[in-house]
């Protein structure tokens, strides 16, 4: 993400601290030759912060003496000193004691030098600070980023403990999948990109994501306040084009959802939940109390269950022979346990007096190289409620590959294959709709597409599709066959900071190329502010088609497009308030 328009999150920025002393692990005897025999310490001098609150230290004298070394007043064990050397012509003597446990914070520690007679022949102290366990993560971002969409944005990430110390030992850490990291992921197997940090500090290159459209999208705002180690509150609204799932997109239909709940942990991977939950209108009808049960079942490396139970009551019963209170069931699978390799399951259910639904979801995913990845996924919505909705059936099969260039990050593209059936006769559902009308209606669409974006240089990016499909319907016994062909392409340039122009074109072709129909229209964008784009195209002529051209504006007319990208530094007041 190397754009000012879409930046991620920001992290927390800390104060400046002292910066930790590198601890190379250079024997002690080659130290020797570049030292003098001053009583005093090696390699650490007052004021350093320590990598680690476990460290070594080692202390220099004259030779024919011995060390006393005490840590915060308490005498270091001479069973510590792990190596003595001697260099004879200088007469110096260092001892290398191990593993001496330090405070977090400020640490004082002393050395003292023995004569062989038992007598103190000089002492020397030094002020040391020691880490604390993790306690923040921050984030970098470059001061004046690329503001081009293809350039890799460098973020810099910086452990510290509470009081800005930093840790710099070893650290696991866990990237974020939401968004593309130009790093090797040390194992594929754990959810997230697994990296180590060393030194406390490290810098990764954030790749730009593809950009949502107002179209066909699934928009959600929320956030939640951790009161305890087991609970938390939280609050989501979300805006989908759908009105059953996120898999079954479309244009003609708009469900928003609200959810405030609160959470706790009963035991590991299982907590308790009680939430209130809006839909659409804040009416009774629209609204329930929701209260339920999620679990995580490790059966073993690799493979991991999920379950959720739920019992919703409605604020406000939905009329005469209606019963508003619900339940829903999921169970999930899911299995990382091969480093190439990651496949889901899922199975949703939903139950009332006058609706029903199930939704199943497969998934596979197989990483044939660094660039190349195997996708396939199923799913199914079986639906059937009272009244003229009535019952309809959704399956939709996908098989594809992707492409990802990781060194270069000029070309992305996907192949894909997908078989949808849609089933609308009174063949589907549970018998619900006894009274409403039924389409007698059965579609069968075989597609194939291929999805490109092709981005040489930061001021310019071109994309496009190249897909066909057969379509198959019944329709109260009248069967009917088509095909159709798409070709689109579009090329976008910056003109200036805030300005950029696009040009559209395409083309549908069907029965065997003997009709054509062409889409050709300017685009011009503009970023508002950061993070917000306002875009505006007019397609000089234009046509449509639910298959393949579903998710992007090619019928004739004016359009508009808004984009905005955001994270929780917009609500940062909001959460100190409540905080």
């Amino acid at each position: 993400m190397s754009d000012p328009k879409s930046l991620p999150a920001s992290g927390v920025v800390g104060t400046d601290a002292a910066q930790p002393i590198p601890r190379p692990q250079v024997d002690v005897d080659k130290l020797l030759p570049g030292l003098d025999n001053n009583l005093g310490f090696v390699d650490l001098k007052d004021g350093d912060t320590l990598p680690i609150a476990q460290t070594r230290v080692r202390v220099k004298g004259q030779a024919g003496s011995s060390f006393k070394l005490s840590a915060n007043g308490s005498e270091v064990s001479r069973a510590r000193v792990g190596k003595k050397a001697v260099l004879a012509e200088q007469r110096l003597l260092v001892w290398e004691y191990i593993g001496i446990p330090l405070k977090a914070g400020r640490n004082t520690l002393t050395v003292r030098q023995i004569d062989p007679f038992g007598n103190e022949r000089g002492m020397r102290s030094i002020s040391v600070t020691g880490p604390d366990r993790l306690g923040r993560i921050e984030t970098h971002l470059p001061e004046a980023p690329i503001a081009d969409g293809h350039t890799a944005l460098p973020v810099t990430v910086r452990l510290t403990d509470a009081k800005a110390v930093p840790v710099t030992g070893r650290t696991p850490l866990t990237e974020a999948t939401a968004v593309r990291w130009q790093v090797e992921d040390l194992d594929p197997r754990e959810p997230g990109v697994q990296v180590f940090i060393d030194g406390g500090k490290a810098e990764y290159r954030l790749l730009p994501p593809d950009l949502f459209e107002s179209n066909k999208r699934v928009a959600a705002l929320g956030g939640d306040y951790q009161f305890s180690t087991r609970g938390r509150v939280y609050a989501r609204h979300e805006l989908i084009s759908s009105l059953s799932s996120p898999f079954a997109l479309n244009q003609l239909q708009e469900n928003h959802n609200t959810v405030i709940g609160i959470d706790t942990d009963y035991m590991k991977d299982a907590n308790l939940f009680s939430e209130y939950r809006a839909r659409d209108a804040f009416d009774g009808r629209s609204s329930g109390a929701a209260i339920g049960t999620r679990n995580a079942w490790h059966l073993f490396e690799g493979l991991t269950l999920h379950t959720s139970a739920e019992q919703v009551k409605a604020l406000e019963s939905a009329g005469a022979g209606f019963d508003s209170d619900s339940q829903a069931y999921t169970a999930a699978i899911e299995y990382t346990g091969h480093p190439l390799w990651k496949a889901s399951g899922r199975v949703e259910s939903y139950h009332a007096s006058n609706a029903e639904s199930w939704l199943s979801t497969l998934g596979l995913a197989h990483k044939l190289s660094r660039d190349w990845t195997f996708l396939g996924r199923s799913i199914l919505v079986l639906t059937d409620s009272e009244g003229a909705a009535g019952a309809s059936l959704q399956h939709r099969r996908q098989l594809g590959v992707a492409y990802r260039d990781t060194e270069t990050n000029v070309w992305n593209a996907l192949a894909r294959y997908e078989h949808k059936y849609e089933d609308g006769s009174p063949r589907v559902g549970f018998g619900l709709n006894t009274t409403g009308p039924s389409l007698d209606l059965q579609r069968t669409v075989d597609a194939v597409s291929l999805h490109y974006n092709y981005q040489p240089e930061r001021s310019w990016v071109v994309s496009g599709r190249i897909a066909a499909k057969y379509v198959q319907e019944d329709s109260f016994g009248i069967k009917s066959g088509y095909d159709a062909e798409l070709l689109m392409g579009r090329y976008t340039m910056d003109l200036t900071e805030r300005w950029d122009i696009g040009l559209q074109a395409s083309a549908l072709a069907g029965e065997g190329f003997e009709s054509v129909q062409f889409g050709f229209g300017p685009e011009l964008g503009y970023r508002v502010a950061d993070n917000l784009w306002s875009s505006a195209g007019y397609n000089l002529f234009g046509f449509e088609d639910e298959d393949l051209s579903a998710d992007e504006h090619t019928d004739q007319g004016v359009y508009a497009r808004l984009r905005f990208k955001f994270d929780e530094e917009l609500f940062k007041p909001v959460m100190d308030l409540l905080k």
